[in-house]
């Protein structure tokens, strides 16, 4: 089937412009794999990969939304596009989704974790309630005016490559034959039943160092990989920015309007002349936006809210990219940590302790650094605008380098 013949092609593909706005290759082909999903009615897993605030959230309730559309006539999702709702940062209003549940598997405890996924049993342990888990919930929307009927419930787990072996299992479980049970319940042989779409989604990228090699190829089948900002070209950045402006400035008015009608004490003159001089940013101001490296400071989420300081706050441009906060400084890659294991695990055995291994490591490091920087000029310009060095004071720290390493072989 084309996708154009689907009969809610029409107003499915103007939602997903103004939402995922652009023209060039990266967002039309972007476009294509989300509508292609959601028309693909056998379809339950998809995977959604891509650095940290490039959209991964925002996709997967746009895909949730557009799962429930996708089936109807053109009549009927134009009817139902036209009550669509998103925040500033286009995440769809989840009220508008009852067959949608989301759940963040970053730093939950494993006793919670599985609570929360699966549900519990009253009585499962003392002072416990029953209480369903995010599959009975998106199962039971089905029950609810029919509205997760054409999804079977859409359930969507942000980071699953942090949650653990142990309930990777059971989540296999599920997606494989749509059986779970809530805990306390695990004697049951029917089990609970849940038939709709899991979509999940990582920065780290997925292998069997994160996930059993069964989940893996369960829900590795079907991924959509989010670009970070830095891809798109300037272009699409201006349309981006665009429509991350229109539903600032949109969802501000709309709060002022609300605030000054609750209660007739506040300064309404005030606040409205305050609606009436803010104004989009001008092609300036989105230049200099265009020219940041957004993967360091958090990419459309990082932009949003340098957007919302400018218009919003009042504050210069200068100053807002002065202060951006720089994602990862203190936090070690996922990649380089497990490439510092496989390092580790591959040492010979000399009878000398981990600081040892982890020196000589940085050793063989530092003479690979040294070399590449030596033969590489772009490299060598990297970091010495990041360090702020002159050029020959880094010449002579990369040959004081490579001189160390020389006297320390030689006194092995």
């Amino acid at each position: 089937m084309r996708l154009t013949d689907l009969p809610a092609y029409e107003p499915i593909d103007n939602l997903l412009a103004r939402l995922l706005p652009g023209s060039s290759p990266c967002i039309q082909e972007l476009r294509t794999q989300i509508l292609s999903f959601c028309a693909n009615l056998s379809a339950r897993t998809l995977h959604l990969s891509g650095p940290i605030g490039a959209g991964k959230s925002r996709l997967a309730r746009i895909i949730g939304y557009l799962r429930r559309i996708a089936p109807l006539t053109r009549e009927e999702a134009t009817r139902m596009i036209a009550d669509f709702r998103a925040d500033a940062a286009g995440n769809v209003d989840l009220r508008l989704m009852p067959w949608y549940v989301e759940l963040s598997l970053t730093g939950l405890v494993e006793s919670l974790a599985d609570a929360q996924l699966f549900g519990v049993m009253e009585g499962a342990a003392t002072g416990v309630t029953e209480r369903p888990g995010v599959f009975e919930r998106a199962a039971k929307a089905q029950e609810v005016g029919g509205e997760g009927a054409l999804t079977g419930g859409v359930v969507f787990l942000d980071e699953i490559a942090d949650l653990s072996l142990a309930l990777q299992g059971k989540l296999l479980t599920v997606l494989s034959g749509g059986v779970f049970y809530r805990v306390g319940d695990e004697g049951n042989q029917s089990g609970r039943i849940f038939e709709g779409v899991t979509l999940t989604a990582s920065w780290k990228p997925l292998d069997e160092r994160v996930l059993r090699a069964d989940l893996l190829s369960r829900i590795g089948g079907r991924i959509i990989r989010v670009p970070p900002l830095s891809e798109f070209p300037l272009e699409d950045f201006r349309a981006i920015v665009d429509r991350i402006q229109t539903d600032l400035l949109g969802r501000y008015k709309k709060r002022v309007d609300t605030i000054v009608k609750a209660d007739r004490r506040v300064a309404r003159g005030f606040w409205e002349e305050r609606v009436k001089q803010l104004k989009p940013a001008e092609s300036d101001v989105v230049t200099l936006l265009a020219s940041q490296p957004w993967d360091k400071h958090g990419n459309v989420r990082g932009l949003t809210m340098a957007l919302e300081r400018i218009l919003i706050a009042g504050e210069t441009p200068d100053t807002v990219l002065r202060t951006l906060p720089v994602l990862g400084r203190n936090q070690p890659d996922a990649n380089g940590l497990s490439l510092l294991v496989d390092r580790l695990a591959q040492r010979t055995n000399t009878g000398d302790g981990l600081a040892h291994h982890l020196r000589e490591l940085a050793r063989e490091d530092r003479g690979l650094l040294t070399r590449h920087l030596q033969e590489n000029p772009q490299a060598f310009e990297t970091v010495r605008n990041a360090i702020g060095l002159s050029a020959d004071k880094l010449r002579t720290q990369l040959r004081q380098l490579e001189r160390d390493r020389s006297h320390r072989d030689e006194s092995e």
